[in-house]
């Protein structure tokens, strides 16, 4: 369903790791990550689309 990718960026003394979410997984993936948010922390979300 996703495949989270170990190289992450640094943005203002924040972590931004990339996910890559198979085509049509993105709202299950969206409620995995809310879900896991009790576990561990999870800030921002920010959903980006490749160009084709």
């Amino acid at each position: 369903m996703a495949n989270v990718r170990r190289e992450y960026r640094e943005i203002q003394g924040r972590k931004f790791f990339k996910i890559y979410v198979a085509p049509g997984c993105l709202a299950e993936a969206l409620e995995v990550l809310d879900r896991l948010k009790k576990f561990v922390r999870i800030g921002e979300v920010i959903v980006e689309h490749e160009a084709d």
